[in-house]
């Protein structure tokens, strides 16, 4: 599997070890980070590449319907055959909407992964 480029910039700004930040000369390899950086390279970039692709489908998808080119269905599922005039049926979309932003906010200020190293943790502080 291909790791993406966007994938190996961004775990070298979020401080992650890897090629693009290396160890100063004469450094002992730390054995915590090449760990974590095989957990970052073999589960999380490919779950953000998939999430990255299905983002741009979606997208497509949307576009599609906006041009006038394909169904409600096929741009938004969620909204096939749902009672959008229902104010009860919209109000918890509303909710639910809700509580995946709360969601999303939370996975962005969750704790780093262990073992990413001291400058990880450094600027998470």
């Amino acid at each position: 599997m291909r790791v993406p480029p966007w994938a190996l910039l961004l775990a070298a700004a979020l401080g992650a070890p890897g090629p693009l930040r290396a160890a100063p000369i004469g450094a002992a390899p730390d054995d915590g980070s090449a760990a974590a950086e095989a957990a970052l390279a073999q589960r999380e970039l490919p779950a953000w590449g998939a999430r990255a692709e299905a983002a741009a489908a979606r997208s497509a998808a949307a576009a599609a319907f906006f041009a006038g080119e394909a169904p409600v269905g096929a741009a938004f599922p969620e909204l096939d055959g749902a009672p959008i005039w229902d104010p009860a049926w919209r109000r918890g979309r509303a909710l639910a909407l809700d509580a995946a932003g709360a969601r999303r906010a939370d996975e962005r200020v969750g704790p780093l992964p262990a073992g990413l190293g001291p400058a990880a943790a450094a600027r998470a502080a």
